[in-house]
């Protein structure tokens, strides 16, 4: 199980410092912009650390999700942290949805009227998936727990 908590604690501060290499390194983080923004591949080095800070909300609430479900794994009788990750998890593909649309609006040029989609994938209700699942498994885990004594 610590192998699995590290993990988490690792993926968790990455997703957080992701972000911010693209305010760093703007040209290497625009490629990552352009496979989900087609348009911006003509974009400023300024509106690439915009769209790359902007990134930082979902990135953030996905790593809480991590942070919190390593600790509820390092101590399971603490049944708010298992919801707490759920949260972020459920939390996950809506700010990113949101922060899309405002990529998006720091990514066009004043003088272009591009349009922005808002696209309900499979990997978007993943997330929703996966937080019912760990909200789930911490209300079973307290009931179990609750009904033995």
């Amino acid at each position: 199980m610590l192998i699995i908590r590290i993990t988490l604690f690792l993926v968790a501060f990455l997703m957080v410092l992701y972000p911010f290499w693209g305010v760093i390194y703007p040209a290497s983080y625009l490629n990552e912009l352009v496979e989900t923004f087609s348009f911006a591949q003509q974009a400023k080095p300024e509106q690439v650390q915009q769209a790359a800070l902007l990134h930082l909300l979902p990135n953030s609430a996905f790593a809480l999700a991590l942070f919190c479900l390593a600790k509820f794994i390092q101590n399971p009788s603490y049944y708010k942290l298992a919801k707490f990750a759920a949260l972020g998890f459920l939390l996950y593909p809506i700010l990113l949805v949101i922060g899309d649309i405002f990529i998006a609006s720091v990514l066009s040029q004043p003088d272009q009227q591009e349009s922005v989609a808002i696209e309900l994938s499979g990997q978007k209700l993943f997330y929703i998936l996966l937080a019912m699942i760990v909200w789930a498994i911490a209300k079973s885990q307290y009931e179990y727990q609750t009904s033995d004594k």
